[in-house]
């Protein structure tokens, strides 16, 4: 069996945290790949399984790793660079990091425009808006965000079989509208 490299200083736990950082930095553990198991992580590193666990679970904090219950530890994928607040669209932006999304809609509803809605969208209070909720995925079912937006109903139309983008909606018809309920 293999010895992990723990020549760095610091705490045992750091010095552990840090070999198996650098294993996967350096593509000596690839994304997906199993680790070895607790057991044997430990035997590697001379510590407890304790120790070895907090390391463990350190490392999913950051990021590095994740846990599949009663199979193991596996490396992560690249997490995924999201700003909810970006003006892209969810799904161009997960598919220029070659991965797959999924948008799920929750409800859809006409609400009467008030407050900073109605200013928002240049409504008079108690006018009609539409109420979209839906949630975006990665492509193994992690949830990534929740979306609530309004919409003045004369500016989108809502296709319900193909709502993973309502600025695409937009763009193709601007001036209709069909309602869900």
């Amino acid at each position: 069996m293999r010895t992990l490299a723990t020549g760095q200083s610091g705490t045992q736990l750091g010095r552990i945290k840090a070999s198996i950082r650098e294993q996967i930095q350096s593509g000596i553990f690839t994304e997906g790949q199993k680790l070895p198991s607790e057991r044997e992580l430990s035997e590697l590193f001379s510590t407890t399984r304790i120790t070895l666990k907090d390391a463990l679970v350190s490392l999913e904090t950051e990021g590095l790793i994740y846990r599949e219950e009663r199979r193991g530890w596996y490396v992560s994928p690249e997490r995924i660079r999201y700003n909810p607040l970006s003006r892209s669209h969810f799904h161009q932006m997960i598919r220029e990091q070659h991965r797959i999304a999924e948008t799920r809609l929750l409800s859809t509803r006409t609400e009467m425009a008030a407050g900073d809605y109605a200013k928002a969208l240049n409504l008079a209070e108690g006018q009609p808006v539409l109420k979209i909720c839906r949630v975006n995925y990665k492509q193994d079912g992690e949830l990534m965000d929740c979306e609530l937006e309004y919409w003045r109903p004369d500016s989108v139309v809502i296709h319900i079989d193909s709502i993973g983008s309502c600025c695409a909606c937009l763009r193709e018809e601007p001036h209709t509208y069909k309602n869900s309920d």
